[in-house]
Formats: C-alpha cells, structure tokens, sequence
C-alpha cells in the first residue's frame, strides 16, 4: 500500500485552502465582536374572547380582528435572523370592554419562550381599534320588484303579483346593524314586454324603515341572490258546477233543485292552464247527506295551481231545494244480501233497524217500512267467518224517489 505523507506547511501554502479557511476565521471574528441589532417582526394579532369577561357577555369582535402590528426586538444577529412571529406573545387587555361599541385596546408582547435570547423592545401601533357587538340573528320578508316588466295592453293578459321563490331570509350579523333593517328587496332592472311568466334571478337589498339601503358587509347570509318570478296571466270567466252521487233513479230525470252563492268567478292565471278549463267543478254532494234539516252544503274553492280567484271569493254554498222533501223514521225488519257464495251461509242477527228517509211529500206520507229492505254486499265483508258488522244501503222497489239518510250497519254471522 502506498504511504501517503501529510504536511501541513504543504497545505497552508495551498491558495485555495487557504482562502477557506482565512473566511471562515473572519466570519467567526464578526460574528464574535459584532454588536447587537434591532429588526421588526410583524405579527398578527388574533384577539380571543373566549373564556374572558367579555365572552362571558355574549360580545363578539365585528371589525379589528387579524390586524398586523410590528413587534422591535432586540438581539444578536444570528438569533435575530431566525426570529418569526410564533417567538412572540401577544396580549390584549379587554378590561374596559363592558357593552358594545368602539374601542382602543392596548397591546403588549413577550417572548413565546421565557429563555430565548432576545428582548422585546416596544409594539408599533401599541394600541388597535376594535369594535364589539352583539350577534343576533333575525327573518327579514322579501319583497320582489319588477317596474321594467310589462305586456302588451292588446293582449288582453295581466301581470300578476311579482314575488320571489323564497319569501323571507334568516340573517345574522351586528345587532346594530341587524335592528336597522326593516325588510329586503330583490328588485328586477330589466325592462322587456312578456307573453308569459317570466323569471329573473336577482341580487337582495337590505333597507332599512326609512327606506335607505343598509350595507350589508358585516352580515351572515345563506344566500344573497333569489329569483324573481313575474306572472303573466289570462283572465276568464267559469261557470260553477256541483254532482250528485247516489241518487234515486227519479231525480236522474228530475234533478233536485239547488243554488249556488255564485253561478260563475273570474279567475286569472297562466294562459296554458286558463285555455283548459271551462267550468269550476266544487265536487259532490251524497243524497245521503241531504234531509230537510240539512240542505246547505260550503265547499271551498280547488283552483289549478297558480290560477286564482280575482274577487277573493274562497269558497262556494250550495243550497239544495228541499222546499218538497220531508223525512220520516221508520222501523226496516227486511235485509237482503247479494253476492253471496254458494257455500256460505250468512244469518241476520239484528232484527230491525230504525232508519230515516227523505224523499218527495207524496212519497213520504204514503210509505211503509214493508215496502223498504236494507242491502248488503257479501263482498264488503272484512272476515268471512263469524259475527262482524257491516254497512247497509236502504232501498225501496216500489219507491224510486226516496233514499236513506245518513250511514247504517247490521250484526250478521257467518258460517
């Protein structure tokens, strides 16, 4: 193996080398010898109101939070260089933080680590505007405007109530920012001539009683823009119409007399669902329910969506004529049971039941419960074994202009 021969009088008369090494004793002679600096540190004050007097209040920071101050400090050189704002500790002192309002709050700041070498030499700005409030939350209505929209005065259409899909919306912000506001306005700039309903979606104001709008920078919105629907409508006018379901087989060909508290109501709404329609069909009436002590029967107005009634009529009465009907109770002993299976057998345990019937004078003065029967449909029944009740109709073969009023069952057995 080779011997390899070192010599440090060789190595010191090496240039390269000994330019090396002549730099580093003369950084480390500065670094040694060279007096204390002072730098600025910037630092971000965040104010916390937690578990403080102030939180205790219920008082949050509205504006002031996250501003920047610059903390001097003093030290050596190297350790300066190192320095960021997590090696310092800002304090607030709330202290004279009792309501809402302005204040100024004095700053000060120490070390994060009571060891480090450095000293804190003073805070530039030593103090920091803040404001407190409370934060309340609060539903404001929205009301839709749309001046610019319009139709043409030929087309016999009119513009509806101009609304928005959302009609209020919860805010929360600055008590008093949050008391000034009366209501939001979501207001339509466009201008244009519709032949149907239209839809703009717009941004919301906020104004406040005397109607000047309220800068809303400092609120919590879930949204701040809603759509503004502008109906066009179609007026025209309908008839009112009203049925009747088990009737005698002699008003089939003689309908029973009524009136309406309005023969006809004119609607608006949209000109495709208007095109549609001829008449208002209230429902129907059960001659079940008619007797000459209840003749008058209130339905309320069912309207396709989006159309309505100009006159704000709501609802409808129909008055049945019962000037010729009259009502009689009688004991009916005879039941009749269709449809039965062949291989049943279905036994009548009540005996006779008490009905009321209404029909025409003649009629009624004139009939008997002999020549009534009370019906049953074996396919109504719920258990086909044992006792159960079930519903009955009352019928008549000689009567064809009386009927039963109200609802009846019987007990029966089957076997």
């Amino acid at each position: 193996m080779k011997k390899i021969n070192f010599s440090a009088t060789a190595l010191m008369r090496n240039n390269r080398v000994l330019f090396i090494f002549s730099l580093i004793c003369a950084i480390a002679i500065w670094i040694s010898v060279s007096p204390t600096k002072q730098v600025k540190i910037p630092v971000t004050v965040n104010i916390a109101t937690e578990n403080t007097a102030v939180g205790t209040l219920g008082l949050q920071i509205i504006e002031g939070q996250g501003q920047s101050v610059d903390v001097e400090v003093q030290g050596e050189w190297y350790v300066l260089s190192r320095l960021t704002e997590k090696d310092i500790k800002i304090t607030v002192d709330m202290e004279g933080v009792t309501k809402a309002g302005d204040y100024e709050l004095k700053i000060s700041a120490t070390k994060a680590t009571s060891g480090a070498n450095f000293s804190i030499v003073k805070v530039v700005p030593d103090k920091l505007k803040v404001n407190f409030d409370y934060t309340l939350p609060k539903i404001v209505p929205i009301i839709a405007k749309a001046e610019g929209i319009k139709v043409d005065d030929k087309s016999g259409l009119r513009l509806g109530t101009v609304r928005p899909d959302v009609e209020s919306i919860e805010i929360t912000g600055p008590q008093s920012v949050v008391d000034t506001i009366d209501h939001a306005v979501a207001e339509v700039t466009e201008k244009a001539t519709l032949d149907n309903t239209g839809s703009y979606k717009t941004n919301i104001k906020f104004i406040n009683k005397k109607g000047e709008e309220v800068d809303a920078s400092k609120l919590t919105l879930p949204f701040n823009e809603v759509n503004v629907v502008v109906p066009v409508n179609k007026p025209k006018t309908l008839s009112v119409v009203v049925s009747f379901s088990n009737q005698p087989e002699y008003f089939k060909n003689s309908p029973i007399s009524y009136t309406l508290s309005e023969d006809e109501i004119n609607v608006l709404g949209p000109p495709d669902v208007i095109d549609t329609l001829n008449a208002v069909d209230l429902g129907t009436i059960n001659f079940k329910d008619i007797s000459p002590t209840n003749n008058t029967f209130t339905y309320k107005l069912n309207l396709p969506t989006g159309v309505e009634e100009e006159n704000d009529i709501s609802e409808i009465v129909v008055t049945v004529d019962t000037s010729r009907i009259r009502s009689r109770t009688l004991d009916v002993s005879k039941f009749v049971i269709i449809n039965k299976p062949s291989d049943k057998t279905v036994t009548t345990i009540t005996n006779k039941k008490t009905v009321t019937i209404a029909g025409v004078l003649d009629a009624i003065n004139s009939i008997k419960a002999s020549d009534l029967y009370l019906e049953f449909d074996y396919n109504d029944l719920q258990n086909e074994s044992g006792e159960s009740p079930v519903a009955v109709t009352l019928k008549s073969d000689k009567y064809n202009n009386v009927w039963g009023v109200g609802d009846y069952q019987i007990q029966i057995k089957v076997e």
